[in-house]
């Protein structure tokens, strides 16, 4: 637990598109981010089925549900 994702979680950085402009962008395996990690925007959860994309001032924390929570 903690708010630091594991350097497990992290995948290699790609360009990600942000209102039409390129930002080199931090991915992570959203199955290996553990309780209370918090990813702040720009970055990318993949997920089985689905991405999370989290935009520049965004965050994501997940929850002990194993539910992500994006603030604005």
């Amino acid at each position: 637990m903690g708010e630091i994702p594991p350097i497990e979680a992290k995948k290699p950085e790609r360009t990600v598109y942000f209102n039409g402009n390129p930002i080199k962008t931090q991915i992570y395996d959203g199955s290996k981010l553990l309780v209370g990690n918090i990813v702040n925007g720009p970055a990318v959860i993949d997920l089985p089925g689905t991405s999370i994309v989290i935009d520049v001032g965004q965050q994501v924390r997940k929850t002990e549900r194993g539910d992500f929570v994006l603030t604005l």
